[in-house]
């Protein structure tokens, strides 16, 4: 063998050694910052269902379903607790992820599902009845020829919906029973408005609608 062979063949085996020299450090600094790593979500887990679990607490605080509360300000409470429970949502997702890339079993955040059931009926009880007060008072005001009485019905089925659900999901409260009634009376009034908005009515049968309720209205 020539003397440059050999000494390119010296030369490799030392750089073949170390290379392996520093993937074996890489390899043990990995497992010590894996480990570390796994020590500190331990500790993180915790405080995030403590987290959870005050703000659990707070939604079901019996202001949200007392009938003296003011709106408004329901309103912005829920909002900012909505916006907490966001926050820790991504944490939760974060942190199983973090779990998966660590190989550790992925921690289920039971009470977070309890949460979110438990904010969503609150904020939903409490916008509905806001939208609907003020889609009613919008209606109100619209000149009975700008009726639309088939979106009307359409929004009144939506809102029937709703209060169906929070009757399944809440306990009795004078803030669902508002909505029902404010959503049950206007939808029961809808009959009218369609007959009403009958294209083939005339001027006769309107001089006769209006003698019959003994009031004089523009249409």
């Amino acid at each position: 063998m020539k003397k440059e062979d050999r000494d390119n063949f010296t030369e490799c085996v030392q750089q073949i050694s170390q290379l392996s020299q520093i993937v074996s450090t890489v390899e043990s600094q990995q497992e010590g910052s894996m480990e570390t790593f796994k020590r500190t979500l331990n500790e993180l887990i915790p405080q995030l269902n403590n987290q959870i679990h005050t703000l659990h607490d707070e939604s079901l605080d019996p202001i949200f379903l007392s009938g003296d509360a003011n709106k408004i300000e329901m309103l912005k409470i829920l909002d900012e607790k909505e916006a907490r429970f966001k926050e820790l949502e991504g944490s939760s997702l974060k942190y199983n992820q973090w779990q998966e890339v660590l190989q550790t079993q992925p921690t289920v955040f039971e009470e977070l599902d309890v949460l979110r059931e438990a904010l969503t009926m609150r904020c939903q009880m409490w916008r509905s009845l806001n939208e609907w007060e003020e889609l009613q008072e919008a209606w109100i005001r619209t000149q009975f020829n700008n009726i639309q009485a088939k979106e009307i019905a359409t929004k009144a089925d939506y809102y029937s919906k709703i209060v169906l659900r929070l009757e399944k999901n809440l306990d009795e409260n004078p803030v669902q029973k508002k909505l029902k009634e404010l959503v049950e009376t206007f939808k029961g009034a809808m009959p009218i408005v369609v007959a009403l908005r009958n294209d083939n009515l005339k001027d006769h049968h309107w001089k006769e609608i209006k003698d019959l309720i003994n009031a004089d209205f523009s249409i």
